[in-house]
């Protein structure tokens, strides 16, 4: 496959041997395409391994970017939304989603429209959190250590400074 027709998300089939996780015959989603353009992640492989790209091939003639959202899946798009519904839009070359918010309000949105939902090392200045002691924090900086934990200095509803690491997150809140 040529490095100019591989992109993040697409489908890829493996039709040489098996090595590591990756069988052949089996297809795979493009998680990270290599600077160079010569090799790639693998998103159901959950390794960092990177794999030649000489080794696969798309799916289809006409691949389809892989969908990064299924159906019962949460997302945000002002606020956290459900998704319910998805179809491929031909014309605009992207995944259509129908979504539901929290009061039930539904729409249509395309997947450059969405986010994923952020995991608690992920959060930025300004995010929002539930600690595990029940703190509400809203974070105003992030630093992470040598061994990579995340470090939030926030501020709780209280007016109190303090802080926390990614695993004191309890929930992420989404407005």
């Amino acid at each position: 496959m040529k490095p100019e027709n591989c992109e993040v998300g697409m489908k890829v089939e493996r039709f040489r041997d098996n090595h590591h996780n990756v069988k052949k015959g089996s297809i795979y989603t493009v998680a990270a395409v290599s600077i160079a353009g010569e090799s790639v992640r693998l998103k159901e492989t959950n390794d960092n391994y990177w794999y030649d790209l000489n080794l696969f091939r798309p799916v289809s003639k006409n691949p389809k970017p892989a969908n990064k959202f299924e159906i019962g899946d949460e997302a945000v798009w002002n606020g956290k939304v459900e998704i319910w519904g998805k179809r491929y839009d031909e014309e605009m070359k992207e995944y259509e989603y129908a979504v539901v918010d929290k009061n039930n309000g539904r729409t249509l949105l395309f997947e450059s429209e969405l986010l994923p939902l952020k995991k608690p090392d992920e959060l930025e200045v300004g995010d929002k959190f539930k600690s595990k002691n029940k703190e509400f924090v809203e974070v105003i900086a992030k630093e992470n250590d040598i061994v990579n934990t995340v470090y939030y200095f926030g501020k709780t509803n209280c007016n109190k400074i303090s802080v926390w690491n990614e695993y004191d997150v309890d929930k992420i809140i989404y407005e």
